[in-house]
């Protein structure tokens, strides 16, 4: 880590200086594409969350999406396990995307939200209902997207946060950017440390003070872009972490010595060719994450790894028509080791997926038909139908279709209380709503119920 920093800070020193770019040779003008008409929330209930930097530097995103969304957080105290539940949905049924890639981890299905820095994104939308499950396996509830925006200055960025009180909580963020005509990268690096320390009464009304329970969270992400011609580019990303988090005693309990760490090594890797009328993408992403609990009170040694490996081809056409579409095969590869297996666990699912959009001046109509396959399992024909209308200043929307959602590594294999023989999840869902919105004077009023 000394390594890193060190290189970081050579860099800066070489770069912070740098002027401006006035203009930049881009790709040629970008116009929608299936994708992106479902994340702006044409066909479904989506909430546009707000990022401060100034404020998110001391938030996760499941603070984020606590304080500004309609789900329910399950937390567990400041850095600790955060998990989401939209809609009555489960951890489990609420997708989060990043790079139009599934993050969850394969082994449990679910996301701690509490190990996202809010501030490595510029844009977290959350979709309801069936859009969500476009981007893979497990979104039968939402989809939570982090999106990054392109930045066309060269700077260099540092913020410093401390909560004073007894959880003394520090936070460091540093961020720089360069841009020119071919080449564009950024690099974030998060850092927060917190004792958590703090006086409670037990169910005695006696006084105790809370122990094991500090923090320690390192992050980095770097993106870089390479712009070959006006019709193609290279995009790369990484994005690490190392979490030492002490689990602090229950109320009944007495002492404990028990924490856990969780490496995360995630990489990103994109080649897109924009033609006149279409886009083709291919992606591919390695995920590396390893999760180790110890508790030596109790004889408790968990050792949990993951490698996953996810393969994408994607074929979208340019909104230029009434007519647009996009299809998806994806190849994700997922294996485990870890010491509640009986063998070594390897997942192999494959997906192909095709969505067609068609347009007119005040309504549009979206179909969208999946088919997911593992070694055990091809699920049947997954689809959904979608309509939009607007009217004077409201746009009506309804969607309906079948949901789909195979098990994770864990709920198969996991030893003891996994089931082999576990059948996937299927059902129906259906949502109608309504959006409005009209501006008084110099106040915008907006209202949007669902049912």
């Amino acid at each position: 880590m000394k390594k890193l920093l060190f290189l970081l800070m050579v860099l800066i020193s070489q770069h912070v200086l740098g002027q401006n770019v006035d203009t930049i040779n881009t790709l040629k003008p970008y116009t929608k594409t299936t994708n992106r008409i479902i994340k702006d929330g044409v066909f479904s209930k989506i909430e546009k969350l707000t990022i401060v930097p100034i404020i998110t530097i001391n938030q996760n995103l499941g603070d984020l999406l606590q304080n500004q969304s309609i789900n329910y957080l399950k937390n567990y105290g400041p850095g600790s396990l955060s998990s989401i539940s939209s809609r009555g949905g489960n951890a489990q049924q609420t997708s989060l995307i990043y790079n139009d890639f599934l993050i969850n981890n394969p082994l449990n299905g679910i996301v701690d939200f509490a190990t996202i820095p809010t501030c490595f994104f510029n844009n977290v939308n959350v979709i309801y209902g069936l859009p969500s499950s476009n981007w893979g396996n497990g979104g039968l509830s939402a989809a939570v997207i982090l999106e990054n925006s392109k930045n066309d200055e060269n700077k260099l960025e540092f913020e410093y946060g401390n909560t004073f009180g007894s959880f003394n909580q520090k936070t460091n963020f540093l961020s720089f950017y360069l841009n020119n005509e071919k080449f564009y990268t950024t690099t974030k690096v998060f850092h927060t440390k917190s004792l958590n320390n703090f006086n409670f009464k037990n169910q005695n009304l006696e006084i105790e003070k809370q122990t094991n329970s500090s923090i320690n969270h390192l992050s980095l992400m770097t993106e870089s872009k390479i712009i070959l011609n006006e019709s193609s580019n290279i995009k790369m990303v990484y994005f690490g972490q190392v979490l030492n988090r002490e689990i602090p005693p229950s109320i009944y309990e007495g002492f404990t010595d028990a924490f856990q760490k969780d490496i995360n090594h995630r990489l990103f890797f994109n080649y897109s060719i924009l033609k006149e009328k279409y886009k083709i993408d291919l992606k591919s992403a390695f995920y590396d994450e390893e999760n180790t609990y110890i508790d030596s009170a109790r004889s408790v040694f968990g050792y949990n790894p993951s490698k996953s490996f996810i393969n994408q081809i994607e074929l979208k056409s340019i909104k230029n028509t009434n007519h647009n579409y996009t299809l998806n095969l994806t190849n994700s590869n997922a294996y485990s080791n870890g010491l509640n297996y009986d063998n070594k666990i390897t997942i192999n699912r494959i997906s192909l997926t095709g969505s067609y959009i068609y347009s007119k001046k005040d309504w549009k109509q979206m179909l969208n038909v999946r088919v997911l396959a593992d070694e055990k399992f091809l699920t049947p024909i997954t689809f959904s139908y979608a309509l939009n209308k607007k009217i004077n200043n409201s746009l009506i929307y309804i969607n309906a279709g079948k949901v789909y959602r195979l098990p994770s590594i864990n709920d198969l294999f996991w030893n003891p209380g996994g089931n082999q023989q576990l059948l996937p999840e299927d059902g129906y869902s259906t949502d109608l709503g309504l959006k409005w919105k009209k501006q008084i004077k110099n106040t915008i009023v907006k209202f949007s119920p669902s049912l």
